[in-house]
């Protein structure tokens, strides 16, 4: 695995994002609320095929740098695309998904609102669904 800090990995998927003609990228640094990554990189892709070539993209160079990601999850039901680079982790969004489901407001809560008795992957899930259901 390459040594590059998350800082400085982030930005290059941001960049990468970008040359992918990804749009609206924003970059979050969520160290102080997070326990499982530093920052998130959020970009928005047109099309499913357009989702699969930001992501098929960013993969590749990353690989090339030996960066390749831990896990990735994709569902074209979600027209939502994440990839986890370890302390930095990618999403990817259809617009409507984007949207829907807002994950930067979610993140731009200060740490003392969360409820740290909750594992964070079971918050956000639990954030999700609330959402998905009004």
């Amino acid at each position: 695995m390459s040594q590059i800090n998350s800082e400085a990995k982030a930005k290059l998927i941001a960049e990468l994002c970008e040359e992918s003609k990804a749009v609206d990228i924003k970059t979050i640094d969520v160290k102080e609320t997070s326990s499982i990554t530093d920052y998130y990189v959020i970009c928005t892709g047109n099309s499913e095929p357009h989702l699969k070539a930001i992501a098929n993209r960013i993969h590749l160079e990353l690989k090339d740098q030996d960066m390749d990601y831990n896990t990735v999850d994709a569902d074209e039901q979600s027209h939502w695309v994440v990839q986890d680079y370890g302390n930095v982790i990618l999403h990817i969004f259809h617009p409507d998904a984007r949207r829907h489901y807002n994950i930067e407001e979610f993140w731009k809560r200060k740490s003392d609102e969360f409820p740290y008795e909750c594992p964070e992957n079971q918050i956000l899930r639990d954030e999700l669904m609330r959402r998905n259901t009004h």
